[in-house]
């Protein structure tokens, strides 16, 4: 699935990746579904796939190269590159209008949502009972977790550990808010907005030479 990809293919690449990461950070959206829609979760899921025991023999052997192309690594790069830059630019952005345009930013992931279940339908021809089955339990457990009460937030560092595997499963399951979850488990403030904040802080004091933090 690997492939050449031109100049203007990786930027449009790398601002789909500030969009996953934007959205994974808004609790209610996960950024799964914001690669399905943008059409490339495939490549996603196969380029995580790579990662394994063969990609691990590849870098312990030092045959770098062959790793990068293995694991697809341009593409890992431009989509969690720009996932990871959002939450340092695009998110700021979101956290603004989200304060002050707060509807006009749910009305637009509701519409990405509604166009993620029509995308699902078109290529999905088996309905047969059991899947409608399935499909009403999804709906219910989803239900039903909404209306859960929050919890504490908790500092623990395995707790932390455990909070960050949440928060990306969300970018690979379409539909799973990682963000959501973790309101739930009370850590979302520390991990999504505390603990970025202060990284940025950190990253801005190494850049003017301020060794303070330490």
């Amino acid at each position: 699935m690997a492939r050449n990809r031109s100049f203007t293919d990786k930027i449009f690449l790398f601002i789909k990746g500030l969009s996953m990461g934007a959205a994974n950070k808004v609790p209610g959206v996960s950024g799964g579904m914001v690669s399905f829609v943008f059409g490339f979760y495939e490549e996603l899921i196969y380029s995580f796939r790579k990662i394994n025991y063969k990609a691990f023999l590849l870098l312990i052997n030092g045959r770098f190269k062959s790793f990068y192309f293995y694991v697809n690594g341009t593409f890992l790069l431009l989509v969690m590159g720009g996932s990871v830059f959002s939450y340092f630019s695009v998110s700021l952005i979101l956290d603004y209008f989200l304060r002050h345009y707060e509807l006009y930013v749910w009305s637009s992931f509701f519409g990405m949502i509604v166009g993620s279940i029509y995308y699902i339908s078109k290529d999905f021809k088996d309905w047969r009972r059991s899947n409608f089955i399935a499909m009403a339990i999804g709906i219910a457990i989803g239900i039903a977790i909404s209306f859960m009460s929050p919890a504490k937030e908790n500092d623990n560092l395995w707790f932390v550990f455990f909070c960050g595997i949440i928060g990306v499963t969300g970018m690979t399951l379409p539909g799973l808010s990682g963000s959501f979850i973790l309101i739930l488990m009370g850590n979302y403030v520390f991990v999504f907005v505390d603990s970025v904040t202060k990284l940025y802080k950190t990253k801005a004091e190494v850049f003017k030479c301020d060794l303070i933090f330490l």
